[in-house]
């Protein structure tokens, strides 16, 4: 496993003297920025704004930090550092928590929206084969990924591919085996979790084998509404 990554302690470290170069992301939480750490190094930030939480951090950070700091594998994202800023003092005006990655140059659901890039047959054998080898350690470790889904595949240069986004991580317990059924993004979430059956143990696989139809179709989903029993469509029935 890999060496914790502390929160917080009883002197809080400061947010790292990052140079930031163009923001590549936005959501609920806050910002995503490439950026250069203190060695020169192209990382990827990613940045909760806390001046306005009124309910406490994050639980989706809290999970991605908790998971993350307890795995170590090549095909994992890794959690390079986590910093606060206002020395510690997370809730006031300007206050944020940055969340430090290796920078990854594309995620593949950008991959497939573009429509001048013909994916070989074996490039995506290759993809496929390690994310399942991603999956299979996370599961070994007893944690489910819950979010499973082309833009949280991300892939560098290299040819490197690590799973991300660990925001709906969950640490398992086979003997108590019941978790929300609001997880996994919309299109990707297995159908009997929409009748209200409880998540089952390992049900990373079903929005694995939905994503496998979506690269083999090499098509990226985007759908908003509940307009997800499409997968009947794709999958069958």
């Amino acid at each position: 496993m890999a060496s914790p990554v502390k929160l917080s302690n009883a002197n809080p470290p400061t947010a790292l003297p990052l140079q930031l170069i163009e923001q590549i992301g936005r959501g609920t939480y806050g910002t995503v920025w490439k950026a250069f750490d203190v060695d020169d190094r192209l990382v990827a930030l990613k940045r909760l704004a806390m001046d306005k939480e009124t309910d406490g951090f994050p639980i989706t950070s809290v999970r991605e930090v908790k998971v993350l700091q307890c795995v170590q594998h090549p095909n994992i994202i890794r959690l390079e550092s986590c910093h606060t800023s206002m020395d510690g003092h997370l809730y006031r005006p300007g206050a944020c928590v940055d969340l430090v990655f290796p920078y990854m140059e594309h995620d593949l659901a950008g991959i497939l929206e573009q429509q001048s890039i013909q994916l070989s047959p074996s490039l995506i054998k290759y993809y496929l084969h390690e994310i399942l080898v991603g999956l299979r350690y996370l599961h070994a470790n007893h944690v489910m990924h819950r979010d499973i889904k082309a833009s949280n595949i991300l892939i560098n240069n290299n040819g490197s591919v690590r799973i991300a986004d660990f925001g709906l991580a969950r640490f398992t317990d086979v003997r108590c085996q019941e978790y929300t059924n609001r997880v996994v993004t919309m299109w990707y979430r297995p159908p009997e979790l929409f009748l209200g059956a409880q998540v089952p143990f390992f049900f990373d696989h079903p929005s694995f084998f939905l994503f496998l139809n979506v690269i083999m179709d090499q098509v990226h989903v985007d759908i908003e509404d509940i307009d997800s029993l499409y997968i009947f469509y794709v999958l069958g029935v």
